[in-house]
């Protein structure tokens, strides 16, 4: 015998929505503990780039923001100051480039995704009115 609400509706059916809703949230909740994972790591993640000639060294940390910038002695000798802006830029892309390759390492650095963001959820059986 199927039970029924005082709507019609099968409490069975209920239950299986109930159960694919609770598994969705939890994969999303798993999935967003990672990303968090990963954000915090960023935090403490500093890699290292110097020019060609050893004259600007830069430093950047996970976000590719500059946190250090070092300029060798005979760096004002050497470059213009067009020069040096250009190095500077161009040392700071590199450090960047070598981040964004050792980010991809990450354990946890997965994009925050669920099936159901991406349009891979499986169909669910919405529960109808049985007359």
């Amino acid at each position: 015998m199927t039970r029924h609400d005082g709507h019609g509706l099968r409490l069975d059916s209920y239950r299986q929505l109930r159960e694919s809703v609770h598994q969705l949230l939890t994969g999303y909740e798993a999935e967003l503990e990672q990303h968090q994972a990963t954000l915090h790591q960023l935090d403490d993640f500093v890699v290292a780039a110097s020019s060609e000639d050893g004259q600007v060294n830069v430093s950047v940390d996970g976000h590719g923001a500059l946190v250090e910038l070092d300029l060798g002695w005979e760096t004002f000798g050497r470059y213009t100051p067009k020069q040096l802006a250009e190095t500077i830029v161009a040392t700071i892309r590199l450090a960047n480039q070598h981040a964004g390759e050792q980010i991809k390492q990450l354990p946890a650095n997965r994009q925050l995704e669920t099936d159901l963001v991406r349009g891979n959820a499986k169909p669910v059986a919405v529960p109808t009115e049985t007359r």
